[in-house]
């Protein structure tokens, strides 16, 4: 891989991890009127038609009532209507609903499926962990991706522009055997999160990186987000199995930036979550100024904002 590279080292700033905040904000039914009846102290009293029946200042002879019964001459008034709409407007929201399902899977990865029938084709976010990613749902109101856990008991929280949204969780076993390294980032910065393994070079096996899955190397990383939505914010994660290496060595990881039409000359910044032995670090905030335009197909080098992976033969 040819790629002309300028070497800047940075020290990232640690910060307190994003905190999450999701509000519901409940819809109202809509306002009508309902059609006035009588009430009970308002009911007609028969008037008596045989000796012996009541007198307005007698009491009722009760003995002969079973329970439930209702009393000689009493009609309970007809049932309220509901006000205008309102079921209509109950219907809707019981097929308008937002749900998500997660589940375990391999390597410590999370499926998490969204239904939302009523947001078709619609931007969301997904929080977990301190990981944020935006994508947009399908024609059918479903969106489902494999996330890499950041936490055994992993929670996640999906919302929609409008307020709607939904939570799901799950339990995730073997997380204590993965490192992972997360890189998220908002627009178009035009970071990447590269990792190479065991001495690995460019473009060998050993390198992986978003542009290369890494066919031949033990560890994997996987872009979340959409870049086409509106403020996308994107996240690439690294995981090595350092729990089932097949040999000691190191694994360089740095954080690169291309510079690009979009970028150059500007500020961009990003954010780095990091989890090894099963504990996560607080997040790393970084801010770069990027070279002028003339240097447009560059990339920029960042060391040392995250640690290399030190590992050891199992």
């Amino acid at each position: 891989m040819s790629r002309r590279r300028y070497m800047t080292t940075i020290g990232g700033t640690i910060l307190c991890a994003l905190g999450i905040v999701y509000f519901t904000q409940a819809g109202k039914a809509p306002a009508a009127a309902i059609a006035p009846q009588p009430s009970i102290m308002q009911q007609v009293v028969p008037t008596p038609a045989a000796n012996g029946a009541l007198r307005e200042d007698a009491p009722a002879d009760l003995d002969g009532l079973r329970h439930g019964e209702p009393l000689p001459g009493f009609h309970a008034p007809a049932p309220l209507p509901l006000p205008q709409g309102a079921e209509q407007e109950a219907r809707r929201d019981t097929d308008c609903a937002v749900t998500a399902t997660a589940a375990p899977g391999e390597m410590a990865t999370v499926h998490l499926q969204v239904q939302a029938p009523c947001h078709r084709g619609e931007r969301l976010t997904v929080h977990h962990g301190g990981m944020i990613f935006s994508d947009r749902t399908d024609a059918n109101g479903i969106f489902a991706a494999d996330i890499p856990a950041l936490s055994e008991r992993a929670v996640f929280i999906v919302a929609f522009a409008d307020g709607k949204g939904a939570a799901a969780t799950t339990r995730v076993q073997g997380l204590n055997e993965i490192d992972r390294i997360v890189l998220q980032w908002g627009g178009q910065a035009g970071f990447e999160l590269h990792a190479r393994e065991f001495g690995a070079n460019y473009g060998d096996p050993g390198h992986v990186w978003f542009g290369y899955r890494g066919d031949g190397a033990v560890g994997r990383l996987i872009r979340l987000g959409n870049p086409e939505v509106f403020n996308a914010k994107l996240a690439d994660i690294y995981s090595f199995p350092a729990g089932h290496a097949p040999r000691a060595g190191a694994v360089a990881v740095s954080v690169e930036a291309e510079v690009t039409e979009n970028n150059c000359g500007r500020d961009i910044s990003a954010q780095t979550v990091e989890l090894k032995g099963g504990r996560l670090r607080n997040p790393r905030d970084l801010m770069l100024s990027m070279p002028d335009c003339d240097a447009v197909g560059t990339f920029l080098v960042l060391n040392n904002l995250v640690d290399d992976l030190k590992i050891a033969a199992r």
